[in-house]
């Protein structure tokens, strides 16, 4: 038999299409899928409209969170910057007269009150000028008391017509000008007797000897520094704002300190100072204030400075109840079954770490969703319970 009357090998135009379907690897699957499918979507369907009836919510199971009801407080307004702990007065002792640095009474570390002897300067050029104004001073002081005698006389001889006026002008006049002498002579002595106190060098007020800046033997010209001396009962703070502020800067705004290095955490205080100026480095205006030392606090050290800027009423809420949409800052806000969530856009205004001010969006008394709101959606189901520390609790 030839392959012409071969019986499987025979195909018409219109058994052709059934064949392609037998051999077709889909089709060893069309069958069991159907089936599959029958059995599958009437179950799925049913879960879905469970899930309708349920609400909102994984499975339809209430989302658990924490709310926290809204009350009107203060809210402060502030700006942080770094500060630095400066001497509140200058701390350079210097030379006020020009010598040899004879002696050296104190070292670095040592605490002194003010008017401590601390240094002598070579005092014999010193002791030599006051020596000589003391002189002067004597000198003029006996040709006063010889001049007035003159005038004494020459007086009674004019009274007696044996001088004439012209005469007793000029004997008056000599007088004044010896008086004039006499007074000059006795500044120059009190000048002479300060410069001599001056080679004592003494501490301006109490504190700390910080540096020596000279030894024994140097030369030292007027205002020449001795001594770096820092003072630990009153610190400056100095601190710079953003020139932004500038405006905004008076004296008399609290500030805040904290020196969390030296075991204190915060002090209160306010600004005493403002420098008018723009520093031109870094753009800022620089604010001084003054803070008692509380103890171990030390002069060049860094401190943290908290500026309160204003302070309002208004509402906040904590930084978890904020969540981002994709319509903007949102709020989930318990209806009055506390069993259902509604979405609330909102308009922030300060940020913390802890919180965020509500500008616009809620209202006193509206309970805000705060633990779990990231998983809420508009009319949620939700099983609620007061935050721990909230006022309903």
């Amino acid at each position: 038999m030839t392959a012409d009357h071969h019986p499987q090998s025979r195909l018409t135009p219109r058994s052709l299409p059934a064949y392609r379907v037998a051999r077709s690897p889909l089709a060893r699957w069309t069958l069991p899928l159907a089936l599959l499918a029958s059995l599958v979507f009437p179950a799925c369907s049913g879960d879905a409209q469970d899930d309708e009836s349920a609400g909102p919510g994984p499975s339809g199971r209430a989302v658990t969170i924490t709310y926290v009801e809204l009350e009107p407080e203060t809210v402060t307004r502030t700006q942080r910057a770094l500060g630095e702990l400066r001497s509140r007065n200058d701390p350079r002792v210097a030379a006020e007269v020009s010598g040899a640095v004879k002696r050296l009474l104190v070292n670095e570390g040592d605490r002194v009150r003010a008017g401590d002897l601390i240094a002598e300067l070579d005092e014999e050029d010193y002791v030599l000028r006051r020596d000589q104004a003391e002189a002067d001073v004597k000198r003029f002081n006996a040709r006063s008391a010889l001049q007035e005698l003159t005038v004494v006389r020459y007086r009674e001889l004019h009274e007696n017509n044996h001088v004439s006026s012209q005469e007793l002008d000029e004997v008056e006049a000599e007088l004044d000008v010896t008086r004039e002498e006499l007074a000059a002579s006795r500044l120059a002595l009190r000048a002479a007797e300060r410069d001599l106190e001056r080679t004592r060098v003494k501490a301006p007020f109490d504190g700390e000897i910080d540096e020596r800046l000279v030894s024994e033997g140097d030369y030292v010209q007027t205002g020449t520094a001795l001594y770096r001396l820092t003072t630990s009962d009153m610190l400056q703070v100095r601190v710079s704002f953003p020139e932004t502020l500038a405006n905004d800067l008076e004296i008399g705004m609290p500030l805040k300190v904290s020196n969390r290095a030296a075991g204190v955490s915060e002090l209160d205080t306010e600004i005493s100072e403002i420098r008018p100026a723009i520093s031109l480095d870094g753009r800022a205006i620089r604010a001084i204030a003054l803070v008692e030392n509380p103890g171990g606090w030390r002069s060049g050290s860094s401190v943290n400075v908290e500026l309160v800027l204003s302070e309002r009423e208004g509402l906040t809420v904590p930084r978890q109840a904020l969540v981002q949409r994709p319509d903007g800052d949102t709020v989930y806000v318990l209806d009055a079954d506390e069993e259902t969530v509604e979405a609330r856009r909102v308009e922030v205004g300060q940020r913390t770490a802890d919180w965020v001010e509500i500008l616009d969006g809620l209202e006193a008394g509206d309970k805000v969703a705060v633990d779990g709101a990231g998983f809420l959606t508009d009319g949620a189901s939700v099983n609620a319970s007061p935050q721990e520390g909230d006022d309903e609790q």
